[in-house]
């Protein structure tokens, strides 16, 4: 298995970074080798008012493209967002976020990341493992400059 965690202080609010991460649709406008997105069946739950969807990615890299389905469960209050596989190639997959206010500096968020996964085919895991500190460096850099240009937007 694969993982990662991550941390980092970013120039916007807990509730933008939130927002930013939630929007499965924009991700192919700026993460890389997201080919497509799209959500499904998305639902609030009443009681938690956690909002409950399936995202479905397409990820394209040279000879490899897969598409695969999570679910996710985004919760505004906590400001949190989880990730589990719902089907893919994929055995294991899950992830999540975590955007908090930095005391000294309320306009700015600590955002906590993290995933864990392997693949069904070992050879997938093989090869990913070479390059996986450099493409988890490019995505958390590629939301961190999507934050950073949206909040000098608003």
């Amino acid at each position: 298995m694969t993982s990662v965690k991550t941390t980092k202080n970013i120039a916007a609010t807990p509730k933008i970074a939130y927002e930013i991460v939630k929007n499965f649709e924009a991700y192919p406008e700026f993460l890389p080798w997201c080919a497509a997105a799209r959500t499904l069946n998305r639902r609030l739950d009443p009681e938690t008012g956690k909002e409950v969807f399936l995202a479905e990615l397409a990820i394209r890299y040279k000879f490899f493209h897969e598409t695969f389905t999570t679910q996710v469960t985004c919760d505004p209050v906590s400001l949190e967002i989880d990730i589990q596989n719902v089907k893919g190639p994929f055995k294991k997959l899950a992830s999540g976020w975590k955007f908090r206010a930095i005391e000294h500096a309320p306009d700015n968020s600590e955002i906590h990341f993290f995933i864990d996964f392997e693949f069904r085919i070992g050879m997938f895991q093989k090869i990913i493992s070479v390059f996986f500190e450099e493409a988890m460096r490019r995505m958390t850099d590629a939301f961190e400059k999507r934050i950073v240009t949206v909040t000098r937007l608003t």
